[in-house]
């Protein structure tokens, strides 16, 4: 069971905002550093043919019409990475996923996929909704499209803006403060 420490490494610290000294303190999720679209990119505790039934599974979820989906930043590997630092979790994900795999058809359509396992494999349903509405509102790419101005700047002991970092800069990239 990894600490807390790593946990938190792994998966990224998103929708966390730590207050020390004065000074705000803000970490970008290490898994938008990733796109779907790199060739390179591993999965930690996936294997490819569960990686692309989970993607196929929070595009269904969260679609891409007419700007981004789930599939497009990357969801996937946020979803690889809470799994593998949660390793009950994943090995429950893991023998759901196998079971689904053999019931689902490359010309079912994804609605009736979700339909599927939302009765069929509730637990599992939970668990990627919940994992793919984390990834995908916690990415900087999509914070633009909801309206969020992003993190606030940093700021010095007095609590005047100090040496921040602007909103565009967080978009697409892992950085930390």
């Amino acid at each position: 069971m990894p600490s807390r420490r790593e946990f938190v490494s792994l998966v990224g610290t998103g929708s966390a905002l730590v207050v020390l000294g004065g000074s705000f303190s803000f970490r970008v999720p290490s898994a938008w550093g990733l796109s779907t679209d790199e060739k390179t990119s591993t999965f930690i505790w996936l294997k490819k043919d569960e990686a692309k039934l989970v993607e196929r599974l929070s595009s269904a979820i969260i679609p891409s019409v007419g700007s981004l989906g789930a599939a497009e930043i990357g969801t996937v590997y946020y979803i690889d990475r809470v799994l593998h630092a949660d390793e009950n979790t994943g090995a429950a994900v893991r023998v759901d996923l196998a079971k689904l795999a053999i019931a689902v058809t490359p010309e079912e359509e994804n609605p009736l996929i979700l339909e599927r396992i939302r009765q069929d494999f509730p637990n599992l349903f939970a668990t990627i909704r919940a994992l793919t509405i984390d990834a995908y509102y916690n990415s900087p790419r999509v914070w633009p499209l909801i309206g969020y101005p992003g993190p606030p700047c940093r700021t010095d002991k007095l609590g005047y803006p100090g040496t921040g970092t602007d909103f565009e800069d967080l978009q697409g990239k892992e950085r930390e403060l």
